[in-house]
């Protein structure tokens, strides 16, 4: 069964507030394994010399519900 997760670019405002949502892609997936690995090389892509949006600081991977089940730095 396929479950959907939302891969989310992030980047800390500083101090104790939650992290701002840069960019966000909706994902459909079978298994966690998989969004990771695309995490993973999205975050790669994001640090690119050539990239032209704001740098993230990190990408997670949020459930369905909500909860966050990954994160790469």
């Amino acid at each position: 069964m396929r479950s959907t997760y939302h891969i989310e670019a992030i980047r800390s405002e500083g101090g104790h507030a939650d992290p701002r949502v840069l960019d966000r892609m909706i994902v459909r997936a079978a298994d966690l394994e998989s969004v990771k690995r695309q995490a993973m090389l999205l975050f790669e892509t994001a640090r690119a010399p050539q990239w032209t949006r704001p740098n993230a600081e990190a990408l997670r991977v949020v459930d369905q519900m909500g909860v966050e089940r990954f994160r790469c730095a």
